[in-house]
């Protein structure tokens, strides 16, 4: 029900907004080359323009979910779903680059793809080897194909049969990723993936970004060399209160991320070593910790950079606009690759949170929690359950602290790399922006001696004049002519008329 409802919302919103489907839609080229939007392969899931599209793609949901959910369980079948979406789109990815390797044809970068229905051949795969015999086309009753086993390993052709009757049915349809659905259903139903790590929402996606950020984009491990040339400046002999901010925002969260490695050595004694609430604890800790780095080399350069303006004034002046604008965009790189980090991170802390959430009532109901060698040496009342309880409070603070750390220090900053220049359209800020703003409000109640209640990252959170009634702040829909003939004529509208606008009442009608 709740994949039904999101994927009809989700179309409903495109369709509403006119989203053109170039914007949100898998495309090699925008995710593998130099745009990396890594989030398209959740937006072109999820993504459908046509009503017929939809339809066929919801109505085969609804019978495949109405299986397979009593057989997995909700939660499980929805984490399946969740982990389904990036391992159909990296198997995508991976063969149309087979694809362009053997045709030598780039064009293949540039096809696009939208649906869920990549995802549903995976579910079509699983569902085909857990019966004996398959008769995958309605209008062709008699044409059935038997599950046998090959080394243990269930295989059925209907799939197969499946796929191609629906590309000569529907020619636009994409045959790649059709397939690499199926592939993933396989690979589902043979145990192929450790389902700790690979069917683990908050353990697959933040392995897929800290993965990407080492070996793709290369932001970590974080290099300290990078900003050496701030180091030999010298400082104010007093402090700004913003560099203070910053001291105690560093001290702060050094504080918070001790906490988490402590609650990492907790989930390590409590769990298995390769318990996906082990793992991504872990996961959380290093992106945590990578990010905090980033932050105090951010504030370090920041403070060198103004003690070095302040500084050089009575030295030569173009050597010294040179070394600022040098050390400037060394600053603006860094709050580029910081505000990278920080966002992964909080999407990492937020998804261990809502699988805590869902784990750790579970657990309290049934009195039962995973199993594990180390449970016979604790009590599940008097350890576990404060353990993990504690375990998700520490989460929810380096969670708060890290949406006012990103909206307070790298609020000012294109957002680099993959996303659109304009802050406040990126799809980060569309789909956790009111997240984000109700964790940072938590974190200054927290914290209101240490945190800044700066937020200007987030959507209508800029400095506007407000709307004061007849003193010329509000707009009209009529436009600069109209307006002078209605001053000439006394009524005063010019007043609410801003010098820029153009628009005609026509135009706005």
């Amino acid at each position: 029900t709740f994949l039904f409802i999101l994927n009809t919302g989700i179309a409903f919103l495109y369709w509403d907004k006119r989203i053109d489907p170039s914007s949100v839609c898998k495309q090699y080229s925008k995710i593998v080359s130099g745009e990396m939007e890594l989030w398209r392969s959740f937006t072109g899931a999820l993504a459908h323009f046509e009503l017929l599209h939809l339809g066929f793609n919801m109505m085969t949901l609804q019978a495949l979910g109405s299986v397979l959910e009593p057989m997995y369980g909700s939660i499980t079948f929805l984490f399946y779903n969740i982990c389904l979406i990036p391992l159909t789109t990296i198997l995508m990815l991976i063969l149309i680059k087979i694809q362009i390797i053997q045709s030598g044809n780039e064009a293949h970068a540039q096809t696009s793809t939208v649906g869920f229905s990549g995802v549903l051949f995976a579910w079509v795969v699983v569902l085909s080897l857990e019966r004996n015999t398959v008769c995958p086309l309605s209008f062709a009753q008699g044409l059935c194909f038997d599950t046998y086993r090959v080394m243990n390993l269930k295989f059925n052709l209907a799939p197969f049969v499946q796929l191609l009757v629906t590309h000569f049915i529907m020619p636009r349809a994409s045959f790649i990723g059709h397939l690499s659905g199926i592939i993933c259903g396989y690979m589902l139903h043979w145990n192929i993936l450790p389902i700790e790590v690979f069917w683990s929402p908050n353990v697959l996606i933040p392995a897929i970004l800290f993965l990407h950020w080492w070996f793709v984009r290369r932001i970590i491990p974080v290099r300290y060399g990078v900003m050496s040339s701030s180091s030999s400046v010298h400082h104010n002999s007093t402090s700004t209160s913003s560099e203070r901010s910053s001291t105690r925002r560093s001290k702060l969260l050094s504080m918070t991320r001790k906490a988490m490695a402590l609650s990492s050595i907790i989930s390590f004694l409590l769990l298995d070593m390769f318990d996906s609430m082990a793992l991504s604890q872990v996961l959380g800790f290093i992106m945590y910790g990578f990010s905090i780095k980033y932050y105090d080399i951010l504030a370090s350069s920041q403070g060198a950079g103004n003690g070095n303006s302040n500084g050089d004034s009575n030295g030569d002046n173009n050597g010294s606009l040179s070394s600022l604008q040098q050390h400037q965009e060394q600053v603006l790189l860094l709050k580029n690759k910081s505000k990278i980090l920080w966002k992964g991170t909080i999407l990492t802390l937020l998804l261990i949170l809502g699988t805590d959430a869902m784990t750790i009532p579970v657990w309290i109901c049934t009195k039962n929690y995973i199993e594990s060698e180390r449970q016979i040496y604790f009590s599940f009342w008097a350890v576990v359950v404060p353990a993990m309880i504690l375990r998700w409070i520490i989460h929810l603070i380096c969670f708060v602290l890290a949406c006012n750390t990103l909206l307070h220090h790298c609020h000012d900053v294109d957002v680099g790399e993959g996303e659109q220049d304009n802050d406040n359209m990126n799809v980060f800020t569309q789909v956790f922006g009111f997240i984000m703003r109700w964790g940072s409000d938590g974190c200054m109640i927290l914290f209101p001696s240490i945190i800044s209640s700066s937020s200007s990252f987030l959507p209508n959170a800029h400095e506007t004049t407000a709307f004061i009634p007849f003193e010329g702040n509000g707009q009209t829909l009529v436009g600069d002519q109209y307006s002078q003939e209605l001053t000439q004529r006394g009524t005063g509208v010019s007043k609410l008329v801003p010098g820029n606008s153009r628009r005609s009442v026509e135009g706005d009608v």
